[in-house]
């Protein structure tokens, strides 16, 4: 390939990325000193007249149920129950919210509380790759736009005799920091 058309590659592909990169290195930077944006809470009581049994079935049947009678969100991920003597907990975790089901103290009263991710949570979430399948399309094709950029950047420096040895010295300094760090870690 000759070395303008792998420049207009490099440059089409790095002005397409950009964007993308600084949210998912902002995001990045966010997360690693544990900034993981917050959750909007309610809380509400809510009657349930049928009876049902604790098993992981019935009580996901009858979340659902209430779920979709107050129009929420069904979250993505699995619904987890636990059990502590005769009561028992409900957690249901999706890529942008979290809902909790319990008894309340008083027959057919359960305690319901939903939690949604604010603004900032879905980014951090986006660069955990955990927000359904839009985002981890994303993170996919994020690494694919990286190694793109960094394979059409070393083949323009290895066109140049000037740009080969400087091209050398980068990696090898670069692999010498990764072994110090990892050394460090």
């Amino acid at each position: 390939m000759k070395r303008k058309t792998i420049l207009h590659l490099h440059i089409s592909l790095a002005g397409l990325c950009l964007p993308f990169l600084i949210v998912y290195l902002i995001t990045g930077i966010l997360y690693t000193f544990g900034i993981k944006g917050d959750f909007v809470s309610s809380k509400e009581t809510v009657s349930i007249t049928q009876k049902f049994s604790l098993d992981q079935e019935s009580i996901q049947r009858e979340f659902t149920k209430i779920l979709e009678e107050k129009k929420v969100k069904i979250p993505t991920g699995d619904i987890t129950v636990r059990k502590a003597g005769t009561s028992w907990q409900a957690i249901w975790n999706g890529s942008d919210c979290e809902h909790i089901l319990e008894p309340a103290s008083e027959d057919n009263n359960y305690k319901l509380t939903l939690k949604h991710a604010n603004w900032h949570r879905n980014l951090v979430q986006l660069h955990k790759a955990k927000g359904g399948m839009v985002f981890k399309i994303f993170a996919a094709l994020m690494t694919l736009f990286v190694l793109s950029l960094f394979s059409l950047g070393l083949c323009l420096s290895l066109q140049s005799k000037v740009m080969r040895n400087e091209i050398g010295f980068s990696i090898l300094l670069g692999t010498a920091l990764l072994i110090a760090a990892l050394m460090l870690s």
